[in-house]
């Protein structure tokens, strides 16, 4: 793939330098594509490549990867205490943010998503990663309605084709990460923004303006960037008339009515409010415990260091295109491909000057204005080359992909062949996808195989203990090994939560859940043969039992340690 990515980075490099020339020339016309001739072919076009993109997210849906993504188990974990009690697994009642793991927390929307899929099919991954799917696929369908509006049909046949080959599209679309619900929210309130303005219906934009303000919900870098956005959109329309001084009004009150609830969350966290506050079944908690401001450029100790950066960030985030973590991209292949990058800067040049069209210009104030959050959220949030701290990029990155396209319209070789190249690329990503990728997750040598299958193992024994490594991805992870072993063994939530001193109703000892389960290190475990209780340690861990007096089943990196008196 490095060959691959150096031909295509030269072949983009090169068309990037032809573009320049031209602006320099004057010779780049930036026109509107004529229609399809025919009047049903967009629309056969338009469900092809939409049954195409889901048709490769659906291959192996639900069982690759095997296994949860840490945030994914939380949030499965919450939504299975919510269907059974009406509570998160720490006891409050329809939290409007998750408390999840106390020093960080999880978005509450997609928990909430998570519990009508779980009724229907059981407590599962794939139950945890379908709300994920169909939000990515409604977010590549409004992805496609935006480049209609903006750019033609044909460049909506050629957003959905993007769409369907574009790396992080596909790899979030696979997992439960909460977070990612952000970037398909947020895609579909600006369609609605953008068809208020193609349409002059007021409705669409009271539409957009709920769904700008349910980002609030779906991952809390919105609280700090989609009010940027709606300040410069409205401005833009009562400054050229488009909305009234009642409509303003209107739309922001209809805003702080759907914020506020996480308005109040955020007020709490920066004064460190100690006590939740209840709006009837609906609980704001206090996070207390909370780490997740420090991330935020004013919070930092050294504001002018954290800045430069941030800025390096970055940039290394959009166009080195960063590969951090494996739930979020695969190697090599960056978020939209490595040779797009060249793209997105031609993308963003044409942008700028679709700004002076007079049929463009509404249309590229909003998108500058998602542009402008984006380096904002950027320039202030820490580390953004964790790839999902700057998804709210991803679908404009595309959609300015499509600028640069459309902006070769009539070079006929340079426009095909662009479309004709994500082509080849997008197979050799689902191929990697779904051989090297995934391999890194299966075997016994792979964390996300051996440790369910060693917790599983030791859900089989009726143990009055169970010590369980607390360092499985480093020191003082403990909280990670919990929330596994609370979905691998998928024990009550009350229970847990200390309402229940028994995980079972015919349990005829009783424990409290804080004594059964200790999720210590070895060299804390009470290593007694004499004492009914399960261990789960390292393969290496392991050989320091006694053979003589203990039974040892090897799951790879983790085995399950049992009594032979017990055994």
């Amino acid at each position: 793939m490095v060959y691959v990515n150096f031909l295509t980075c030269l072949i983009t490099g090169l068309i990037a330098i032809y573009f320049v020339f031209l602006i320099c020339k004057k010779r780049l016309a930036l026109t509107e594509q004529e229609p399809f001739k025919k009047k049903n072919e967009f629309g056969i076009l338009f469900i092809l490549a939409l049954l195409f993109l889901v048709a490769i997210r659906l291959y192996h849906f639900g069982t690759q990867p095997v296994w949860y993504y840490v945030d994914e188990a939380m949030s499965s974990y919450d939504a299975y205490s919510l269907m059974l009690y009406g509570t998160d697994h720490w006891g409050f009642s329809f939290p409007v943010h998750m408390y999840a793991w106390g020093w960080s927390q999880q978005s509450a929307i997609f928990t909430y998503m998570i519990v009508p899929f779980m009724k229907l099919v059981g407590y599962n991954m794939f139950a945890t990663r379908l709300p994920l799917l169909l939000l990515s696929v409604v977010g590549a369908v409004f992805l496609a309605l935006i480049v209609r509006d903006v750019l033609g049909d044909k460049m909506a046949i050629v957003a959905l084709i993007i769409c369907a080959f574009n790396p992080w599209h596909y790899v979030q679309s696979r997992y439960g990460i909460d977070c990612n619900v952000l970037p398909h929210v947020l895609i579909a309130g600006i369609f609605f923004l953008i068809h208020f303005i193609k349409t002059k219906k007021k409705r669409y934009l009271y539409i957009g303006t709920i769904l700008m303000g349910l980002t609030f919900y779906s991952y809390m870098i919105a609280v700090y960037s989609i009010p940027i956005l709606m300040i410069m959109v409205f401005i833009y329309f009562l400054r050229n008339k488009q909305i009234s001084i009642k409509t303003f009004i209107l739309n922001v009150i209809t805003f702080l009515v759907v914020t506020f609830p996480i308005i109040i969350l955020s007020v709490m966290m920066v004064t460190d409010a100690e006590h939740n506050i209840k709006l009837g079944i609906f609980t704001i908690p206090a996070l207390r415990e909370s780490e997740r401001p420090q991330d935020i450029l004013f919070m930092s100790g050294n504001i002018l260091n954290q800045f430069c950066i941030n800025v390096v960030a970055l940039f290394k985030t959009i166009f080195l295109q960063a590969e951090k973590w494996p739930w979020d991209t695969i190697v090599h292949y960056g978020t939209m491909y490595k040779c797009m990058a060249s793209m997105l800067f031609v993308g963003i040049i044409v942008l700028i000057f679709s700004f002076k069209k007079k049929y463009q210009k509404d249309y590229a104030w909003i998108l500058l204005s998602y542009l402008v959050i984006t380096v904002w959220v950027g320039v202030i949030t820490a580390d953004v080359t964790e790839i999902r701290r700057l998804n709210l990029f991803y679908y404009l990155g595309m959609i300015l992909i499509c600028y640069t396209i459309h902006a070769f319209s009539d070079k006929k070789v340079i426009y095909y062949g662009l479309i004709a190249m994500f082509f080849p690329l997008g197979m050799l990503m689902l191929y990697s996808y779904h051989h090297t990728y995934l391999e890194t997750f299966v075997g016994p040598m792979s964390f996300s195989t051996s440790f369910p299958q060693a917790l599983e193992k030791a859900a089989e024994f009726d143990a009055d203990k169970y010590y369980i490594n607390d360092d499985v991805l480093g020191p003082e992870t403990g909280t990670v090994s919990e929330v596994y072993t609370l979905v691998a063994q998928k024990i009550d939530p009350q229970y847990r939560y200390g309402y229940k001193d028994y995980q079972y109703d015919n349990d005829t000892e009783r424990m409290p859940y804080k004594e059964k389960y200790n999720y210590i290190s070895v060299d804390e475990m009470k290593i007694d043969p004499n004492e009914n209780a399960v261990y789960v340690v390292t393969e290496g861990e392991a050989e320091e039992f006694d053979s003589e007096l203990f039974d040892v089943y090897s799951y790879g990196l983790y085995s399950v340690v049992v009594s032979k008196r017990y055994n």
